[in-house]
């Protein structure tokens, strides 16, 4: 149910929108080379009223696009929902949606679930939320499939304004476990991401990101993935303000 590629430039949109978030609008223009060929990255969004929404949609070395857009909404102090979908070349879509309650000081409960082309096949998912102090933030969390095979997830971000480290394990319904180990560095106007993703029988991933610039002028990105046998795909493109 969930689309996956090997997009390494989307990390510096992670990484990048909430900096140039003092715009009230962003935008992104890049892409990255995959064993395939080149595809384009093209991405915007933006907040106003209690509610923020994004789009993004990646064409491939052949002309097909994927194009993935959502909107979360704050309904009223502590409750947030989230709407969103995903549509493929041929038109095909799967809708998401989900709802965020805070359940105490610090600490939240969410769910949601994503639905496949003409209402076939729903997984949902739920979990937890707990910010344990400044820059330290712990989820759990539980996914279902159509047909009631379930995998976990915990994931830890801690740290400081500069620095930060995630922590994340992934356990699959027969016990697979994969890893994502990683860190950001900052200083004004210079940003670096560095991940580790390591699956069930050791073989891991590495991304890394590159970013420099401004909130008034945008960002600069690049990026590069190098896989469990050392290849390596780059990325590369620009955040920039509305």
């Amino acid at each position: 149910m969930k689309t996956t590629s090997v997009i390494t430039a989307t990390l510096a949109g992670a990484l990048l929108v909430g900096t140039v978030a003092e715009a009230g609008a962003w935008g992104r223009s890049g892409g990255f080379t995959g064993a395939r060929g080149y595809y384009g990255v093209q991405a915007r969004g933006g907040c106003t009223y209690g509610s923020c929404s994004r789009s993004r949609t990646v064409t491939g070395p052949y002309g097909y696009g994927v194009t993935r857009q959502g909107t979360v909404s704050r309904t009223a102090p502590g409750q947030y929902t989230y709407t969103g979908s995903s549509t493929g070349p041929r038109g095909n879509s799967i809708t998401r949606q989900g709802t965020a309650t805070q359940t105490a000081p610090g600490q939240y409960s969410y769910q949601g679930s994503a639905t496949g082309p003409r209402g076939y096949n729903t997984v949902t998912k739920q979990g937890t939320a707990t910010v344990n102090g400044p820059g330290n933030v712990t989820t759990n969390a539980t996914v279902t499939g159509p047909y009631g095979a379930t995998a976990t997830k915990q994931r830890q971000v801690s740290g400081a304004p500069g620095h930060y480290t995630y922590n994340s394990t992934s356990t699959g319904p027969y016990g697979n476990t994969v890893t994502r180990q990683g860190q950001t560095n900052s200083t004004y106007g210079n940003y670096q991401y560095n991940s580790t993703v390591t699956g069930p029988y050791g073989n891991s991933v590495n991304r890394q990101v590159n970013a420099a610039g401004t909130p008034a002028t945008g960002y600069n990105y690049s990026a590069s993935q190098t896989g469990p046998y050392g290849n390596t795909y780059y990325g590369g493109g620009t955040v920039y303000p509305y």
